[in-house]
């Protein structure tokens, strides 16, 4: 525990010492006091002595914020202290580019980890401001995602998914999908029961489990009914072997629903794809071609003009042949196809609007 008394009489006598690097890895005075868990006072008396507006900037060598030490040193309060200080902390790099959140679940620190994602998603309009950082978005987005489930944060994973659909189909080298897949630890195939293990396994309910609590979702998804227990119930569940059984059977659970997630979305990202981007690429691809074609003999009709033709006009007739056989020929057998893409793509096409097979499905 640090002497607050002597602290402040030293830090009355040296301003500059609240900000100044005090240790060989550049850490100050709030750094070190968040090391030690037990000295929440200590960094609440500090912070109450440094200005909130420079916490972005006193960094260590390794420029991270006091925020990003809380967040690999798992010290949750003092990164409540922090970001009720000043929010903008959250959503600033180290040398590295991490985030704090990213250094807290990248050190499987739930507690911190999950108080982060909440507190991100509730000051996410701050990165409009400059040099502050989404850790949602894009490919920073999905590593956030895959760590999560690589950390066995299953549930949060899930509530990440629902939030952020758009990260189930980011392209990226190690999608989500790449991810739960690989978890093997996660699936019911894992585990070798014995007899009385799977009957325990396939009798016990979903809910009140102390980990996550997804029982309607689970419940939609599985599409069965929960055996109803008497009075004991919940003491039942209290045995060791049980309890550990029962969140076997709910994180196995969370596991499929978020399978089926992420499988949903990447199909439904797929159809996108084939009705609307392929028929777009293929459009601009007919013109273009068109255009060429066009161009490309224009051009050489104009060559043989030069060549030939300058004293001699009637040799206009069959150049201006030679340039429309092969346009005409072209527009023939591809107006079709292009006229065919731009209807089914923009109008209502063969098999109605999109909107209209909504309705009617």
């Amino acid at each position: 525990m640090g002497d607050w008394k002597k602290a402040e009489e030293f830090f009355n006598k040296d301003k500059n010492a609240l900000i100044d690097k005090l240790d060989v890895y550049g850490n100050t005075a709030l750094h070190i006091a968040i090391g030690d868990p037990g000295n929440i006072m200590f960094v609440e008396n500090l912070l109450e002595q440094i200005n909130p507006k420079s916490l972005p900037s006193l960094v260590n060598d390794r420029q991270q914020n006091a925020l990003h030490f809380a967040a690999i040193l798992d010290n949750t309060i003092a990164a409540k202290k922090l970001v009720d200080k000043n929010p903008h902390l959250l959503f600033t790099v180290d040398n590295m580019k991490y985030l704090p959140i990213e250094r807290a679940i990248y050190n499987s620190h739930k507690t911190t980890f999950v108080y982060l994602l909440q507190v991100c998603k509730q000051h996410i309009g701050l990165i409009q401001k400059e040099e502050c950082y989404n850790p949602f978005d894009g490919e920073r987005g999905v590593k956030l995602l895959d760590c999560t489930i690589l950390a066995g944060f299953l549930g949060v994973a899930y509530d990440l998914l629902q939030d952020y659909p758009e990260l189930a189909r980011t392209k990226v080298p190690k999608p989500p999908l790449w991810c739960i897949a690989k978890k093997w630890d996660a699936y019911p195939s894992a585990k070798r029961y014995n007899f009385y293990q799977r009957f325990v396994y396939s009798h016990v309910p979903i809910e009140n489990c102390g980990d996550v609590d997804h029982t309607c979702k689970i419940q939609d998804i599985e599409n069965q009914e929960t055996n109803t227990v008497g009075g004991t119930k919940k003491y039942i569940y209290q045995v060791p072997h049980i309890k550990h059984l029962q969140e076997d059977r709910v994180k196995h659970t969370i596991t499929l629903m978020i399978l089926k997630f992420i499988c949903e979305e990447v199909a439904r990202y797929a159809e996108e794809d084939f009705l609307y981007k392929l028929p777009k690429r293929l459009i601009l691809g007919l013109v273009m071609l068109f255009m060429s074609v066009t161009t490309m003999m224009i051009a050489f009709s104009a060559t043989l003009y030069i060549m030939f033709g300058q004293e001699k006009s009637w040799i206009m007739i069959p150049i201006a042949t030679l340039t429309c056989l092969p346009i005409a020929s072209f527009v023939t057998l591809q107006l079709p196809l292009l006229v065919d893409l731009i209807s089914s793509t923009y109008g209502p096409g063969i098999f109605g609007k999109r909107s209209e097979l909504r309705i009617t499905s």
